[in-house]
Parts: structure tokens; C-alpha cells; sequence
């Protein structure tokens, strides 16, 4: 009952649109990322954009679903993927992108419609939430644009007939910084989110125990801040800043029984400023499992991670360097969590030049874990080939 209110609601909440849809070469599959995608697609092919939210519902398009609801008696969480369906078979593209990399249905679709073109731009770490025998039985996407070789590699074996290698589109945009000496120090780059449960292959983990590492961490980096006289800066990931702000201050007044914390500061971005743009201007960011701590990289700032979310309910895949395997303990990483070892990796990364730290993570291999494209020229390039292929010449 409650998912029948729900889904009303979507639906009156919903712009509404009365118009006939036309054809189109290209379908951006689902709005959130599409800004990042459109600038990819030369001006003389036409797009749009298949809201996969309920942002907007075609009139037409939806009396079709309900036909085929009330026809075959579909159940009611399939009627939006049957609309979704349905809206493809109406506009006819050429070629499918989406920027949701962990959007299962989207992969499904491909068995749906062998002859359109599926691309796939990697958007995130979210290679973690996806389980191999998920795939096992589906038809492989045509192109998987990725991060690095090693997500390359990943990809290539479950998910995509071809995988190319970019960096993170949304990262190339922005210019690397030069070496020169920085005057912030530290900032913490958060994962949190305002869900009461999270899932990963199929398994709700509660509140509390997928946040067991920041308990545990945040802590620890504060004091050491404070013994240091540095500020520790934490970089907001949501819009609730409110309550992501007093989750973090909740867990040190916990620690430390004060109320006053002089060491420490919030950022958030803005339409004006981006996460890339904020961790640019410090020398040394801290992550756990975001991949801004991977992409900071790129921009001439040290990393550190505690990839330790997934030892709390046992699994490996959110481990450092994943979906590679490489051993526990590295010059910036660390799967262990005790203080000695926290301590020990900041001392080691902040003595650290910054020369001397990207000569380390050159011996490491970190080019493999994520490449970088200034200003995407390799996947506009590709992108141009693979439109012209499919949308010209099928045209012909």
C-alpha cells in the first residue's frame, strides 16, 4: 500500500508533458550527469534526455505502459520500467549513454534492444556495488568509457564488448595546479549520506555499521590536528549540511566531551566552486571510499586513504586499488585502523614533498588506478568516431 501512495505521488509530482514524441540519434539515459555528457556530442545530431526519475512523464508514452499494464497484468514496480520501455521504442535512437555506471536496469536494456548502440561513461567508485553473477545473464552494453586499466579491465570482462580508457570526465575538466607551496594542509573528503540503510549486492547494511570507520577515524585525525596546530578541513557531500555537519560533530563530541573545536572547518561546494576546485588548494586530502580522493591525484595533491568501510560486512571490494588486487599496506594506504597506523600515515604523508610523494605513487603504479585527459580530448575524439559510425553511416 505504502508503494502504491509512493508512486501517486511521483507521478503528480511529475512534469507532465502532452507532445508526440519524435525520433532522435542520441538518448541520454537519465538527466543527473547529462551536463557532462552533452558537451561530447557534436551539435549537428539532435539528443534527448530520458528522465529515469519521474522528473517528467510523457503523456503518450505513459498510456501506452498502462496498456501494457492492464493487458499482461505487469506488477507495479515494473509499470516506470515498462514507461522507460516504451519511450525508447517511440524516440528510436541510434545510440543510449548514461553517466550511472550502477544503474542495473540500464544494462538490462541491452538484451531489450541489440540493435541500438550502449555506452556506459564511469561516473564513480561503483564498481564495489555491482555482483559478477548479476551479469552472468545479460548481453554485454557495446562501450564502457573508464577511469583507468584496471576498471578497463574489470569491465571489459562482465559488463562491455569494448572498454576505453579516459580518466573521470567530470576531473579533466579542471587544470591541474602547479607545485607551489599550498597553505591549506588537510582536508577530509566525506562519504556520508543521509539513508537509513545502504545497499550493496542485495544486502541492507544499517547506518551504523557502514559508518564504523568514521567513528573510528575522525577522531584520531582531529586529535592529531590539534597536537599539530592544523585545521582539519571536511569537504560536505551532501545538500542536507545541517545534519552532515552534526553528524561529524556528533562523533567527536562523543571523543572528546567538548563542544568548542578549534581545529576544525567545513567546506561545501557551491555552483561557483566545485569539490575539484576546493581540494586544489590543499596540500593533502583523506579518504575513505570517494573517489575525489583518487581523483585528487590528478591535481598535484597527496592522498591518503582508509579503505576499511567493507571489513565491517565482509567485503573486499572496497578495498584500496580495487577491483585490482594489491597487498593492505602502502606509503598512503592502509585497510587498518588503529591509531599507531592512522599516525603513522599521516607523519609519513605530510613530511612527504610533494615531488617526493608523486615519484611513490609513480612506483606504485597509480597511473593505473586513474588516468587524466585535460579538457577530455581522448573521449571527445571517440565519442565522434563512434557517433559518426553508428548514426551517419546507419543513415546511409
Amino acid at each position: 500500500m505504502i508503494r502504491f501512495y509512493n508512486f501517486i505521488l511521483r507521478l503528480f509530482k511529475a512534469k507532465w508533458i502532452v507532445r508526440i514524441p519524435s525520433t532522435t540519434d542520441i538518448l541520454i539515459y537519465d538527466k543527473v550527469g547529462s551536463e557532462n555528457i552533452i558537451p561530447l556530442i557534436d551539435k549537428k545530431f539532435n539528443y534527448e534526455i530520458l528522465n529515469s526519475r519521474f522528473e517528467t512523464i510523457n503523456f503518450f508514452v505513459f498510456c501506452r505502459s498502462l496498456a501494457t499494464y492492464f493487458n499482461y497484468k505487469v506488477q507495479l514496480k515494473n509499470l516506470y520500467k515498462n514507461y522507460l520501455i516504451k519511450f525508447i521504442e517511440v524516440r528510436k535512437p541510434k545510440i543510449i549513454i548514461t553517466f550511472i555506471d550502477n544503474d542495473f536496469f540500464f544494462y538490462s536494456l541491452k538484451k531489450k534492444f541489440p540493435e541500438i548502440c550502449f555506452i556506459c561513461i564511469q561516473n564513480g567508485l561503483s564498481a564495489n556495488k555491482i555482483s559478477k553473477n548479476k551479469f552472468i545473464k545479460i548481453k554485454k552494453i557495446d562501450f564502457f568509457f573508464c577511469f583507468s586499466e584496471i576498471f578497463a579491465n574489470f569491465y571489459k570482462k562482465i559488463i562491455a564488448k569494448k572498454t576505453y580508457i579516459i580518466g573521470s570526465l567530470k576531473c579533466n575538466k579542471y587544470r591541474r595546479k602547479n607545485f607551489k607551496k599550498k597553505k591549506n594542509k588537510i582536508i577530509y573528503i566525506s562519504s556520508y549520506s543521509d539513508a537509513n540503510f545502504l545497499k550493496f549486492l542485495n544486502t541492507n547494511i544499517s547506518f551504523e555499521k557502514f559508518y564504523k570507520p568514521e567513528l573510528k577515524l575522525l577522531p584520531v585525525i582531529y586529535k592529531f590536528c590539534s597536537q599539530q596546530k592544523v585545521t582539519l578541513s571536511i569537504l560536505l557531500k551532501t545538500s542536507r549540511i545541517n545534519k552532515e555537519k552534526n553528524f561529524y560533530l556528533n562523533i567527536l563530541k562523543n571523543e572528546f566531551k567538548i563542544n568548542n573545536f578549534q581545529y576544525l572547518k567545513f567546506y561545501q561546494k557551491t555552483k561557483s566552486r566545485s569539490s575539484y576546485e576546493i581540494i586544489k588548494d590543499f596540500e593533502t586530502v583523506i579518504s575513505i571510499d570517494s573517489a575525489l580522493g583518487i581523483e585528487a591525484i590528478n591535481f598535484n595533491v597527496k592522498s591518503i586513504f582508509f579503505s576499511t568501510r567493507g571489513k565491517f560486512f565482509k567485503n573486499e571490494n572496497f578495498e584500496f586499488g580495487w577491483p585490482k588486487k594489491i597487498k593492505k599496506e602502502g606509503f598512503c594506504w592502509s585497510n587498518n585502523l588503529s591509531e599507531k597506523k592512522i599516525n603513522h600515515l599521516l607523519k609519513q604523508n605530510l613530511n612527504l614533498t610533494l615531488k617526493e610523494w608523486k615519484h611513490k605513487a609513480f612506483q606504485n603504479n597509480f597511473n593505473k588506478i586513474m588516468f587524466y585527459d585535460y579538457k577530455n580530448k581522448i573521449a571527445k575524439k571517440i565519442f565522434k568516431n563512434i557517433i559518426f559510425n553508428r548514426v551517419i553511416l546507419n543513415k546511409n
